[in-house]
């Protein structure tokens, strides 16, 4: 794994974007979300933000902490539309991806996993890195999930 540059402070790394992107909903079938370990494997190449979709293909499996590529729990690819504020975020998280990258002499390419820890971002976010980043938000701001 590459580190930041020197004085480099970047938020893009974090699992605040990806917890954001929970939320996007299908329009053809209400409800229907992304799960957090189709979440973490989601790569650059499956975002469509002009049309406002993602493709679900595959997912990310952190069992045994074994990190792993897998099929999705349906084991069949589907896509996903964006509501607007969640395409605006995913615009900014890829602005910054690449920003952070760049300071490195990198570039993403259609490979890069949209959430990754390393600056070419060709390691996924572990599932429970997420679950740990909501808890923590959710603590912070006091809210109730029932």
């Amino acid at each position: 794994m590459q580190h930041e540059p020197h004085g480099w402070r970047c938020r893009a790394h974090r699992p605040h974007t990806c917890i954001r992107a929970a939320s996007c909903n299908s329009s053809s079938t209400p409800g229907e979300g992304a799960r957090r370990g189709e979440l973490c494997g989601l790569r650059w190449s499956d975002v469509n933000l002009d049309q406002a979709t993602v493709t679900i293909a595959r997912s990310i499996s952190d069992a045994g902490k074994v990190v792993a590529v897998k099929d999705t729990k349906t084991h069949q690819a589907r896509r996903l539309a964006l509501d607007p504020s969640t395409v605006a975020v995913l615009q900014q998280h890829r602005e910054l991806a690449e920003e952070r990258a760049g300071a490195a002499g990198l570039t993403l390419g259609p490979w890069a996993y949209v959430w990754s820890q390393d600056l070419g971002s060709s390691t996924p976010y572990r599932p429970d890195r997420v679950t740990g980043a909501f808890c923590y938000l959710r603590d912070r701001l006091v809210l109730r999930i029932t």
